[in-house]
């Protein structure tokens, strides 16, 4: 069976995710769990794919969350995709090396998400949940989480 394999573990706590692509207003970064190791890994990269910068997050092991983004070079990790109801319950400022744990409402409406992504030109986040695209605006303020999600607004 070409699905059974012995690799590594994965990125995420679904099988066969090793890396994801991110983007927001400070350019390109890929998200992935080093061999051997437990916690993630952010690394900023040019066009060329040129390294630019690798952060460690040790504060964050790899499998136990659903997916990230990273939005205003700050990495979010939202705890289920399964479940209704969950939250994103961690940040890391890349740039300030600096990890937060958070508790921000994230509302799953089919219990499937899947490929989320912060897009910086309107300021949404965009995945996909069962087989839906959805999309959520997001917006960051000066509070203590920094980050609201408007859910009046699914698309």
């Amino acid at each position: 069976n070409c699905n059974v394999t012995e690799r590594d573990p994965w990125l995420y706590n679904r099988p066969h995710n090793y890396v994801d692509f991110a983007s927001d207003e400070n350019g390109l970064w890929i998200t992935y769990i080093r061999q051997g190791s437990q916690h993630v890994t952010v690394s900023k990269i040019e066009s060329d794919f040129y390294v630019v910068d690798t952060w460690d997050i040790y504060e964050l092991n790899a499998t136990d969350f659903a997916d990230s983004f990273i939005m205003c070079g700050v990495l979010y990790a939202i705890k289920s995709g399964t479940e209704r109801d969950t939250e994103i319950f961690f940040g890391y400022d890349l740039y300030r090396r600096k990890a937060y744990n958070i508790s921000i409402r994230w509302y799953n409406p089919y219990r499937g998400l899947t490929m989320l992504q912060y897009n910086p030109v309107d300021e949404r986040l965009y995945f996909f949940d069962s087989r839906r695209l959805l999309s959520v605006n997001i917006r960051t303020e000066e509070e203590e989480d920094g980050v609201t999600i408007d859910y009046s607004d699914y698309e």
